[in-house]
């Protein structure tokens, strides 16, 4: 329902496009990660990988629920972002087009590449949504990567501490 009021559901064909080639790319890396993931898992194998050190992050079946909230988080707002992007992007690009200066149905000026365009009453709902939605969705989303990246990085040194002291304690 709010897609259809914000006029969500008539974008123009380039931002769907990108969203769809973006699902798209996003299925089929998750897809080999999974095949990637059930070869090693199934082979037995899982020692020193091929750069000769252990593996940097946790499988999914190891990481506490809110590991995995957070990583689910980073890939929803991961997504937001883009799809954000790809909608102001082709709004600004299409007002390139559009007059620079107000008339009938172009009422709402926006600085655009230097120089200042008039959104349609269409274009400005949907701007008006998108463009906070994208620097939300890049705060929120380098937020979350911090936060991962540091638990972690903190679990990789405990782990290698850990190997370490049971290396010492059998010499």
């Amino acid at each position: 329902m709010a897609f259809a009021s914000l006029g969500l559901t008539d974008l123009p064909p380039t931002p769907m496009m990108i969203i769809g080639i973006v699902v798209l790319l996003l299925s089929v890396v998750a897809y080999e990660n999974w095949r990637l993931t059930r070869m090693i898992h199934r082979s037995g194998y899982h020692g020193v990988g091929l750069s000769g050190s252990y593996a940097r992050h946790r499988p999914w079946q190891e990481l506490s629920p809110w590991m995995r909230a957070l990583r689910v988080g980073i890939l929803i707002c991961w997504a937001m972002m883009m799809i954000s992007i790809s909608t102001v992007g082709a709004i600004e690009t299409a007002a390139l087009g559009q007059p620079k200066i107000a008339d009938a149905p172009f009422v709402h000026p926006h600085e655009i590449k230097g120089g200042v365009r008039f959104f349609t009453d269409r274009q400005e709902k949907i701007y008006a949504v998108a463009k906070p939605l994208m620097i939300g969705s890049w705060a929120v989303t380098l937020a979350l990567m911090l936060a991962v990246g540091r638990i972690e990085e903190s679990w990789r040194k405990r782990k290698q501490q850990d190997l370490l002291d049971r290396v010492a304690t059998e010499v």
